[in-house]
């Protein structure tokens, strides 16, 4: 509606607090005008008109933030997060609050109460030309009259827990890797058809779970390269290899860089929250409102493992490629998830490879871990198909 000052908040913090609770089927949460919305302009509460009533249902997106430990022979390697974005439907019922100014003497304000109190959309129509005619006829006869500021509407909206849905693609990706056959998942890494990652020491172990009132932008790392379809995956690894050895050490000779292709991936849909304009509309008004929508992108990840030395060390070639192998296939079931934990793991087992075989350290050998991240255009989410109404569960 156009006369409402402060539409609806979907971003409020109390509301989506009481989103990221356990709630059943029914359960409500009353978000009223915000106090210094009011103060701002000099308005003080008026009365409450149920208008402009129900306005339908709406959609907030928030998400769980899921922790679990990578262990290898029992032994931790990494704690990851997995996020899982969360749509919870809310039925929304408004009021409107009638704000006037604190200076308006007693009679006016009586007026414009009464005024707002016998609006009634069956009769009246549209609310704004009958509040705009009731105030020509007031001023015909209380010069000079009013303009319009000395009052305002706010929402006082009530919200009605409907369902929820998530996302768990991740989650289920996340065991299938572990404790599936994770040969359809990772190939590469896992050649024998029935082997998972359990047979080669790893383990997945639940830590907790926390609820997060909106979903984290994307973070990404230097080590992972992000390009269209059709660009040459090759050359995009050598390059960034290059650029991060040259911002550690400039004054090094490096050889060409030697690159290990270590596994790829058809890894889940990205995910991102764009703020869309909805318009609600009750018989007898409308208003705009931002309303966050998940967006997702496909993505194709290629784990590369590089490592580049000065010429004087060319004679230990096959210690650096060999350690740098290993310890990317150690750390890629991690990077896979999280690369940033994957890269700090590939570094530090690379490094002790090399102390234990080489028995010396260079100044000029740079190890790195590079994905290269092929990826589609964004387009709205698909969820899951709704159920019936049911508790937010935790773990």
């Amino acid at each position: 509606m156009d006369a409402i000052t402060d539409p609806v908040q979907l971003s409020d913090p109390q509301l989506l607090d009481w989103v990221c609770q356990p709630r059943r089927n029914g359960d409500t949460f009353s978000l009223a005008p915000d106090p210094s919305r009011l103060s701002a302009r000099g308005f003080t509460t008026g009365s409450q008109h149920p208008l402009p009533g129900s306005l339908g249902e709406v959609q907030i997106v928030s998400a769980i933030r899921r922790q679990y430990r990578i262990e290898r022979f029992r032994q931790p390697l990494s704690d990851c997060f997995v996020l899982i974005p969360m749509r919870t439907t809310l039925a929304a019922h408004a009021n409107t609050v009638l704000g006037l100014q604190g200076s308006l003497n007693v009679g006016v304000r009586q007026t414009i109460a009464d005024t707002f109190q016998a609006y009634s959309p069956t009769h009246h129509g549209a609310a704004l030309p009958y509040m705009a005619a009731r105030l020509s006829e007031f001023n015909r006869d209380h010069p000079p009259g009013l303009n319009g500021e000395e009052f305002g509407l706010f929402l006082d909206t009530t919200f009605t827990w409907r369902g929820v849905q998530k996302k768990l693609d991740e989650v289920e990706w996340l065991h299938a890797v572990y404790e599936g056959n994770a040969h359809s998942r990772i190939p590469e890494l896992c050649p024998e058809r029935e082997r998972n990652l359990g047979h080669d020491g790893y383990r997945l172990v639940y830590i907790g779970e926390e609820y997060l009132q909106a979903i984290p932008p994307l973070r990404e790392s230097r080590n992972v390269v992000t390009f269209q379809q059709g660009e040459l995956e090759d050359r995009a690894v050598v390059e960034r290899a290059k650029e991060l050895a040259r911002a550690q050490n400039r004054d090094c000779p490096f050889l060409e860089t030697h690159k290990i292709r270590i596994t790829s991936i058809k890894l889940l849909d990205e995910t991102k929250l764009v703020l869309e304009w909805v318009y609600l509309r009750d018989k007898s008004c409308g208003f705009h409102m931002l309303m966050p929508v998940l967006h997702t992108r496909s993505a194709h990840n290629v784990l590369y493992a590089t490592v580049m030395w000065s010429h004087p060390h060319d004679v230990m070639k096959r210690i650096f490629t060999e350690s740098a192998h290993e310890a990317a296939i150690l750390a890629a079931p991690v990077a896979l998830n999280n690369f940033e934990e994957g890269l700090a793991i590939f570094k530090a087992e690379f490094w002790r490879l090399i102390k234990e075989r080489a028995l010396q350290s260079f100044e000029c050998l740079i190890p790195e871990l590079i994905m290269i991240k092929e990826v589609g255009g964004w387009r709205p989410a698909g969820w899951p198909e709704p159920k019936e109404p049911e508790e937010v569960e935790r773990h």
